[in-house]
């Protein structure tokens, strides 16, 4: 056999919250991790989800406890390790005529699913007639509506910068990495995997090769000319946004849908609502968005619960798709719903395992924790190495921010909104402002992105297009703000702080509508029709 000389002590290839959990728990635990993203941190399904961090209630009717034990242990550790990104959310689970499970029935699951995450048995479910649920809901439907019951799980506003932030924390502790880059193929030393060949030309050498690159594992696997089966069902699922009307309290609603009988969900994000989810298999790995059948889907659904929203297409904000990517079992193919979520981490020892590579199957934002910690035990195990760090502390990893840390330059409302998107990760920001005072200017007037925003971005954050910056960065593009209209604007604006040419701008702007057209068709027709007005 021959020798190379390693370039890390691990290559993980994604940047979704899968790939930068692992890296970030390897590097705390003293380990050489390098991570490859083809093309930015959260640009595939993490971005693309319901955005809940949830134990999965729906699981206990497949009798996935584990599951549903292991999402919930998680949910509390995050709601205490990262209170800024990860928060309480309330729920009213409405039963309407029609369903499968009564009302009592539902209490039951409820109260074993507040005992699961160690709470009181029965914790904070409580019992809502139809009357008490149409007071709290001015538009809910008037008819068919058994009862209600309200509980608490948890939501993550911004999963694109809780990614970014796992990422930022595993660079500190000693990882590194490439975006922008694709592996090409794993390379094979007899028959070992001893490394991954890039698009740029590099080859890269490693002991151990973790293929954590979400729906794309299979076609890792397939450029790589293995002979493997596919490990993999994928689905989809698609959301909207839809604005808030008048009296919509800060709670969600999780119900049944009419059509299909699905978990359906509408729940408050900011302003707005995030309406969601369809669940479709899907072939096509790098091509997803929400389709015309899609969005008319979840307007109708949205309308039947809440008729008097009266919600029309010209009322959507945004579309958002993932794709979900489910382990595959053997046996014929079941309905997309009963697919279980619970992930696989398949070492060169398991069935399916080949020596030098763990593939990440599975897996879901609530238990990217547990699964990088499972999946780095293994690693060291096999690098006969021992685990140094737990990440399991229940603490606050970061102190939060207060008013101390808000630069003089900064009014009260700009700094309330720099520290919901970035949290503590924002005083990085505000030294940039303290060095430079022009950095808190406002990037476009009439928006409130300022410039230092995207000097961050840019030298901190990995950030190289204008998708990356206002997608996954600012998270400017994900609001209910008149970003449409300035598309233009941003572009020159942002090319004349990072000193850009004219010609560099022009081709940004075009990459950054072509990367809104293919993931949110609905956006990119919005913008178009903005632009031949």
């Amino acid at each position: 056999m021959s020798k190379h000389q390693n370039d890390a002590d691990v290559i993980i290839i994604g940047g979704g919250i899968n790939g930068v959990a692992v890296a970030r728990e390897a590097a705390l635990n003293g380990l050489h991790p390098h991570l490859i993203e083809a093309r930015d941190l959260c640009y595939g399904t993490s971005a693309g989800s319901t955005r809940l961090i949830h134990g999965g209630l729906r699981y206990l009717e497949y009798f996935e406890f584990g599951l549903v034990f292991e999402s919930l242990r998680e949910r509390e550790l995050l709601l205490k390790q990262r209170p800024w990104r990860v928060s309480e959310l309330e729920l009213q689970l409405a039963v309407q005529d029609g369903d499968p499970h009564w009302v009592a029935t539902l209490r039951l699951g409820l109260w074993l699913y507040e005992a699961m995450a160690g709470r009181p048995f029965g914790g904070e479910v409580r019992s809502l007639s139809a009357q008490a649920l149409r007071n709290q809901f001015p538009d809910f439907r008037h008819d068919g509506i058994k009862g209600a019951l309200r509980y608490l799980d948890a939501q993550v506003r911004y999963p694109e910068r809780l990614v970014v932030e796992l990422m930022t924390d595993a660079i500190h502790a000693g990882a590194s990495c490439d975006i922008g880059v694709r592996v090409e193929s794993l390379i094979r030393d007899d028959s070992k995997i001893v490394g991954v060949e890039l698009s740029d030309g590099r080859l890269l050498y490693a002991p151990l090769i973790i293929n954590a690159a979400g729906h794309w594992v299979d076609q890792v696997m397939k450029r790589s000319e293995s002979r493997a089966e596919p490990m993999l069902h994928t689905t989809r699922g698609s959301h909207i946004m839809l604005p808030r009307r008048e009296g919509h309290p800060a709670s969600g609603l999780y119900v049944q849908a009419r059509s299909d009988g699905r978990p359906f969900f509408i729940i408050p994000w900011g302003d707005s609502l995030w309406v969601g989810t369809t669940d479709i298999y899907h072939v096509q790995p790098d091509h997803w968005y929400a389709t015309e059948d899609e969005i008319d889907y979840l307007i109708d659904e949205a309308n039947q619960l809440l008729p008097g929203a009266n919600y029309q297409r010209d009322d959507i904000i945004l579309t958002r798709a993932g794709i979900r990517p489910l382990v595959r079992k053997s046996g014929p193919r079941v309905q997309e719903g009963a697919v279980s979520r619970a992930h696989q981490v398949i070492g060169p020892k398991d069935a399916r395992g080949e020596a030098g590579l763990i593939n990440l199957l599975g897996g879901k934002l609530t238990t990217h924790r547990s699964l990088a910690e499972e999946t780095v035990r293994k690693a060291m195990k096999i690098l006969g190495k021992k685990r140094t760090h737990s990440t399991r502390q229940r603490a606050v990893v970061m102190p939060l921010l207060t008013d101390s840390d808000r630069p003089d330059q900064l009014d009260k409302a700009l700094f309330a909104r720099l520290a919901r998107v970035y949290g503590p990760y924002g005083r990085d920001i505000f030294d940039h402002i303290r060095n430079d005072s022009t950095l808190a200017e406002p990037l476009v007037e009439g928006l409130p992105v300022i410039k230092g925003e995207i000097v961050h971005a840019t030298s901190m954050e990995y950030a190289a297009t204008l998708d990356d910056i206002f997608a996954r960065r600012c998270m400017l593009t994900t609001e209910d703000l008149p970003w449409h209209e300035r598309t233009q604007d941003l572009a020159n604006a942002v090319g004349e702080l990072l000193h850009w040419s004219d010609q560099e701008c022009n081709e940004q702007h075009s990459t950054w509508m072509s990367a809104i057209a293919r993931h949110d068709p609905f956006t990119a027709k919005k913008i178009a029709a903005l632009n031949t007005d």
